[in-house]
C-alpha cells in the first residue's frame, strides 16, 4: 500500500533500508543505539562535560548561562 504522508512506518522503512545498504557493503556496521550514556565506554571527560551543561540549552538562563541568540 502506498503512502503518502510521513508517519512512525515510515521512519521505520528507511531505518531498516539504511541497515540493509550497510550490511551489503561489508565495509560499516549498524549498531542500535540506546539512550543511555553508561553503554558509552570511555569519554568520561565529554559524559562529564554534558552533564555539566546538559540544561543549558534547554533551560534557558540557569546556573548563570545565558540564553544563545536567536
Amino acid at each position: 500500500m502506498a503512502r503518502y504522508a510521513l508517519s512512525p512506518d515510515c521512519v521505520t522503512d528507511v531505518l531498516e533500508a539504511k541497515k540493509a545498504l550497510l550490511k551489503r557493503s561489508e565495509m560499516l556496521e549498524f549498531v542500535d543505539a540506546s539512550n543511555n550514556m553508561a553503554s558509552v565506554g570511555g569519554l568520561d571527560n565529554l559524559k562529564a562535560w554534558l552533564v555539566q551543561r546538559k540544561n543549558s540549552w534547554t533551560g534557558g538562563a540557569q546556573s548563570g548561562w545565558s540564553r544563545p541568540k536567536a
